[in-house]
């Protein structure tokens, strides 16, 4: 469906070519000549590094179009590679959003200590009134 840029494409064009006539390839502003042997029925097209841009170049000789061909990019790139999260220690692992939600609510639960600073902040303040009304 496509060649790769980068890599060492041979296009074999069906098409009978006189002694001096080559072939380009052509993109909107780019025109490139590439290398190329010439056979009785076809002409061998050897692109390399002359490429630089995606997209589908067409094949002419002279101003007449002989064929069109794509180039895109290598798709290797593309492929993900995952992290192996057993190589780690303190890290678990769920299957399910409920297990997940259920942990995350579990991770993040404060002790309610509050309730504590306010029962002995009220103490404090009986002890505190008690010691005014008695040793003043």
């Amino acid at each position: 469906l496509y060649y790769t840029i980068g890599n060492e494409n041979t296009i074999d064009v069906s098409v009978v070519m006189l002694q001096d006539n080559i072939l380009k390839l052509v993109k909107e502003d780019a025109n490139i000549i590439p290398q190329q042997q010439t056979y009785s029925n076809k002409v061998s097209i050897t692109v390399n590094d002359e490429l630089n841009r995606s997209g589908i170049y067409t094949i002419t000789n002279a101003s007449n179009t002989v064929n069109n061909v794509s180039f895109n990019f290598n798709r290797a790139e593309s492929n993900l590679n995952y992290i192996n999260l057993n190589n780690y220690e303190g890290i678990s692992v769920n299957d399910s959003f409920i297990n997940t939600f259920s942990d995350i609510k579990s991770d993040t639960k404060i002790n309610e200590l509050w309730k504590w600073f306010i029962i002995f902040a009220l103490i404090f303040l009986l002890i505190e009134l008690l010691i005014l009304k008695y040793f003043r």
